[in-house]
């Protein structure tokens, strides 16, 4: 699974989809849990997760094996 991460935004998004299409995503469910949001397809089916506050929720290990999204 892919895994991005901006430290600048402190947030995270775990890739479920091996492709997400632009305009793929048709809903967002928001807060599952506090700052962690699902991306979901026209069928339901899970694109994609978002995770604010990421370095308080996740193991320092997981941010530092993602993709950085700062320049």
């Amino acid at each position: 699974m892919r895994t991005a991460y901006d430290p600048e935004a402190d947030a995270a998004y775990f890739y479920v989809a091996i492709t997400i299409a632009r305009g793929g995503v048709a809903r967002m469910v928001v807060d599952v849990l506090d700052d962690v949001n699902i991306n979901l397809d026209g069928y339901g089916c899970i694109l994609g997760i978002e995770v604010f506050d990421a370095r308080a929720r996740l193991l320092p290990e997981t941010l530092a094996a993602a993709e950085r999204l700062d320049g």
